[in-house]
């Protein structure tokens, strides 16, 4: 029986630095000191990269609602713009179903792509981005950018595609500097060609 009190009693003094730091005082806190800022970092870039992602969604639903409305409605503005052979009362048929905001882009069709191209098509883009609870867009126009727009040749030859490429740069702020993410997005659309 005394040899195995003796066991006990050797077994129960410090047996790790682990253990000899949590029956000291103040060891929880020098623990607290090690582990939290750990923590906190990882919680910071969790929370960076679930906003960003929640961007580029945003980013990626808007282009694709645009380049779609634009492959729509691109052959009938092109009919217009090139005045064929439809009668007149269909030609203003046609201009008046033409969405406001898809006019100044489709102008582009018949022309080359200019900056005015480009900029009608960042503010339909910039139409179509989901709006946060409060009604306020989650995208911001000026950080917003088309780097390549291509427009489908509908009466010459040609591939009919709309394609859009854009970038959007997204600031990340953290204690003492500030990064900026620049997201790429590109998406493309065969246009409606008419009845064949």
């Amino acid at each position: 029986m005394q040899s195995i009190n003796k066991c006990l009693t050797a077994t129960k003094g410090p047996t790790s630095k682990r253990s000899y730091w949590r029956g000291q005082q103040g060891g929880y806190t020098l623990e607290a000191a090690v582990v939290f800022p750990i923590f906190a970092v990882a919680a910071v870039i969790f929370i960076v990269m679930i906003h960003i992602a929640i961007i580029e969604m945003n980013v990626r639903s808007a282009l694709n609602q645009a380049v779609k409305l634009v492959a729509v409605y691109s052959y009938p503005a092109a009919a217009v713009m090139n005045k064929t052979n439809l009668p007149v009362d269909v030609i203003a048929g046609i201009q008046e179903q033409l969405p406001e905001a898809v006019k100044p882009l489709l102008s582009a069709i018949t022309s080359p792509v200019d900056r005015a191209a480009r900029d009608a098509a960042e503010v339909l883009i910039y139409n179509h981005a989901d709006p946060k609870s409060d009604g306020t867009k989650r995208l911001y126009r000026d950080r917003l950018e088309v780097s390549e727009l291509e427009l489908p040749s509908l009466f010459g030859s040609g591939e009919p595609m709309v394609k859009m490429t854009v970038q959007y740069k997204v600031p990340i702020t953290l204690p003492f500097f500030t990064i900026d993410v620049t997201l790429v997005q590109t998406a493309s659309e065969r246009a409606w060609l008419g009845a064949s």
